[in-house]
This record gives C-alpha cells, structure tokens and sequence, in this order.
C-alpha cells in the first residue's frame, strides 16, 4: 500500500489495486460522495490484470471487498453511488465482466452502501440481469434498477442536452439525475405537497392554525368549484417553489464567494479549459432541484374533495374541514366515506388522471424556474422520497384522503400503504401514468415476498419487469422480504440486526429505524 502510494504522486496506475486505491485517495481528498460509472473506469485495469495473471476473480473480489468496507465506515447511507452498465461505456464488454464482479462482492457484503445501480438497455448482455435479480432475491436491496431507454429522451429534454451527453447520464444520492463529470444539480430543499394542500384549503395556515404555510388567505368554504381550488393549489406550489430557489441560489453564492472546490473542478468537464469553477460557469451547467414529499396523498386527497364535496356533495365544504382539524376524532364515518374514495394504484382512470395532472403541474412549475437564478441554470422536480416522507407527516395534519394526522405521507410514487388493491398489474398500471420525462428523478418502490420473487421468477416476476419497463417505466428500487421478517424484527430486534431494507431513496438496517418508519414499511403492499 505504502509503495503505492508513492508511485501515484508522480505516475500513473497500471494495476487494477494501483486504480482502485487512487480512487479511494482522490474521494477521500476532494469529499465526493458518489463514485460514478466504476465498471467502466476501472475495467481496463481489471481485464489486463486478469490476462496477464495478475489477479484472478476471487482476488478481485477481495479487493473490492475492502473498499465496500472503506465506503461503509463513512456512514454516507443516503449517496456513495456505484454505477454499472448502460449505454455510451468506453469499454462495454470489459465493463461487463467486471459489472458481474461487482454484483457479487454486493451480495456477498450486503450491507447499506454501496447504492449499488445497474443502468439496463436494449441489447444488454443478459447475465448482468439475471445476476442483479438473483442478487436482488437473495434480499439485497441492490442493484437498483433503471432503463436507459426510458430515462435518456428525458434528461435530453430537461437539462437541453445532446444525446451524446444524456448517454453520460447517472442518479446521484438518493436518485436525482445528473450528468457524469458534466452536470452539477444539487438537492437543497423540499417542499410538502400535503402541507401545500392544507394552506390551499386552511387560509395558508397548518391544521392546527398556528404556522403559515402559503400565502392564500382563502379556505375550502371560498371555493365554488374545484377548479377554483385547483387554480389557488397550483399558485401555491409556484410560490413555494420559487422561495425554494432563491435560497438555493443564495446558497450557491455564499459556497462560489468561500470555497474554490478545485479538486471537484478538475473532474468536471470544461472547467480547466475555463478557468472557472463547476458553480462559477466551469461545468457544462449548474442547476438545482426540489424534492417533494406526498405527492401521491395530495393526489388522493384532492380526488376526494373533487369527488365527494364538488361532484357526489356527500360532504359540504365547511364539514370537511371540520372533520379534518378534528383529526377524525369523532367522524369515522366520515373517515369511512373518504377511505373509500378511489385510490391512486388500482389502475382507475379519473384517480390516476389526478395523480399524473398534479406531478406534471409540480414538474413544469420547477422546469419554468430554470435559468431565473445564480447557479441555476437548470432547476426541476425529484420525487425520490427516502424516510422524510414519515418525519414530515408527523407535522401534517389529517388529508382528505382519510389518513390521521402525524402518520406517514405517500412514499415518492407510490400509492398510500394498503389501498393498491386491485394487484400488482393494476400498480404497475398506476405508476406508468405518471410521466417520466419532465423530471430530475422518481423512484418506485417494490416489495415482492421471497416465495413469489424466486419461485415465481420466471412466470410472473420477469413477464412483469419486462411489461413495466418496456412500457416506459424508468427505475425500480425492489425488496424481496418476507413480512414475518419485519414482523419478527419489531419483537426481536437482537436477532435481526442485518435485515436490510429499502426506505427510499437509500437502503438501512430495519431495526435501526424509527418506529414509525418501521411501520411505514411494513404497511407497503407485499406482492
């Protein structure tokens, strides 16, 4: 090691350690927390040493077993990203190889991180699929699976890019797009959607009255029509979202004033050439981009004031809220009569439709910020919801779609825990409504049970991947668990401390979770 260390002050690596180790120093140098496109940069290094005898696979193994231990120690659980597969490698059948490599050493560590992430395409050399769903159903929660094919027209649209570069496209954290050293596009803030929802309806305040949320003055009771409370929803999310920005911006600012980053301008296309810095006009673009959380309760929520205050009028507007600010207590039912309300996730026209209209408002109403701001050149919507979709609902009051005050939100884009009943085809239906080429990131959530993910495989779990992604479904993030397991955790934490699952946008030890996050993910359909 020590010898090595040396050799790379002034050369270059020649060995797959000699790379290995380099990318392990530049990491720990610079601070970056995701590793990029790994099987291809460091396939040359890989072949060569296993040609000339160097190495075999099962020392390859050992040495990417050590690193997944260094990533490990640094308890960065929501990013170290490592990529593999995809269109536009340089080297793609090396890149190959060693992508199955890298699947083992996953599911022999299984552990949190690496996020682990196969990019799939037309053509692809099929053992890296069946070795990613064979990882997948031993209960890793990686890789993570996302379709080329699906996801490039897209990040061409949204970041006005050529497909030259889309080609270089690669999730970062928790899943929000970016482009490999070309595109820097920072999370920074997030924005409640039921909570939006609440000031639309409540005079800008929360439940209980106490804090603003928005800037309306006007309640349910001032809306006519649905369509005038839709109108006032929508100016919500714009206003929010444009204060979402400018603090973004100015956060940019501050870090262009006080920071040089110049170790991460080195790995950013353009910025040498320039002289600038990746936030200071170096990089191909800077922008930004604003999570949101409860996408799929606002949803449901607003079918229901449609559904049963403007169209069936089997609740008046000033009942409704009532009820709400009650938190139930008193009404079930009425809670009953909005728990029955159609769900988003059952593959119902009119309550998807309204799902699929408020993520299209939500995705344009963020790509029209972009270019408006410092850093900002590019600025969109990621949906990518990790635990923060149960920490924010413990401050949302009751929703209209008949869920209690403090419990979870909508998790990304899937539907509320318990209410997709109509199947797994019917979900699959659902989440495809949505569209997939207007943002910078959605993730879903896919819970199979161990017998139907391995038994099944071949006759319902592989027909059933093939349908989604080959009808435009851009990522699954799968658990294949049994629901004995996480029941079993709860009453035994001690025994189960390695079960590892999926929260969202990153993966954890179940019994390490809050409680309430524990029972969000119990609560998700098992397929």
């Amino acid at each position: 090691m020590e010898r090595i260390c040396r050799k790379l002050q002034t050369e270059k690596p020649e060995t797959f350690r000699e790379a290995i180790q380099l990318v392990i120093i530049y990491n720990m140098v610079d601070g970056a927390r995701e590793w990029g496109r790994m099987d291809d940069y460091l396939a040359p290094f890989y072949t060569k040493d296993i040609k000339e005898g160097r190495i075999d696979e099962t020392e390859a193994i050992r040495l990417l077993t050590s690193f997944w231990q260094l990533m490990i120690v640094k308890e960065q659980v929501t990013d170290d990203r490592v990529i593999v597969g995809g269109l536009g490698r340089k080297y793609p059948d090396e890149a190959d190889e060693l992508a199955l490599v890298i699947m083992e050493v996953s599911r022999r560590v299984k552990d949190i991180v690496p996020q682990l992430t196969l990019r799939m395409y037309d053509g692809m050399n099929p053992k890296l699929y069946k070795k990613a769903m064979d990882v997948i159903g031993e209960g890793c929660t990686y890789p993570m699976l996302y379709k080329d094919e699906n996801i490039i027209p897209g990040v061409m649209k949204v970041f006005g890019i050529s497909y030259e570069e889309a080609l270089n496209w690669m999730p970062l954290g928790c899943g929000e797009f970016t482009t490999d050293h070309g595109i820097i596009v920072s999370p920074n803030s997030v924005l409640n959607m039921a909570n939006v929802l609440w000031g639309t309806i409540n005079g800008g305040y929360d439940s209980t009255g106490t804090y603003r949320l928005t800037p309306n003055d006007t309640c349910l009771t001032d809306y006519d029509s649905f369509d005038e409370l839709w109108d006032v929803y929508c100016k919500n999310v714009a206003f929010l979202t444009d204060v979402s920005a400018r603090n973004h911006s100015r956060g940019y600012e501050i870090i262009a004033q006080d920071m040089s980053l110049n170790l991460h301008n080195i790995l950013y296309d353009g910025c040498m050439d320039a002289g600038k810095g990746v936030i200071n006009g170096g990089c191909k673009k800077c922008g930004g981009s604003d999570e949101i959380y409860g996408i799929v309760t606002s949803s449901d929520s607003l079918y229901a004031i449609k559904k049963c205050v403007y169209e069936d009028k089997s609740i008046s507007r000033e009942k409704l809220l009532e009820v709400l600010k009650a938190n139930f207590e008193g009404y079930e039912e009425e809670r009953a009569m909005l728990l029955n309300v159609d769900k988003f996730g059952n593959d119902l026209k009119e309550v998807d439709d309204m799902m699929a209209a408020v993520h299209e408002m939500v995705c344009y109403t963020m790509l029209d910020i972009s270019g408006k701001y410092f850093g900002l050149d590019c600025f969109g919507m990621v949906n990518i919801n990790n635990r923060d979709n149960t920490t924010y609902g413990r401050n949302t009051g009751a929703t209209p779609d008949g869920r209690l005050a403090g419990t979870s939100l909508t998790n990304a884009n899937n539907p509320t825990a318990g209410m997709d009943k109509n199947g797994v085809t019917a979900f699959i239906n659902s989440l495809l409504k949505a569209r997939g080429d207007i943002h910078f990131g959605t993730v879903q959530n896919m819970k199979f049970s161990k017998e139907t993910f391995n038994n099944m495989r071949e006759t319902v779990i592989n027909p059933l991947m093939d349908s989604y992604f080959g009808r435009g479904g851009t990522q699954a993030m799968i658990n294949v668990v049994g629901r004995e397991d996480l029941e079993n955790a709860r009453k035994e934490p001690e025994k189960y401390s390695n079960l590892i699952v999926r929260v969202g946008g990153f993966s954890a030890r179940y019994v390490e979770l809050a409680d309430d996050v524990q029972i969000d993910i119990l609560n998700r359909t098992l397929n």
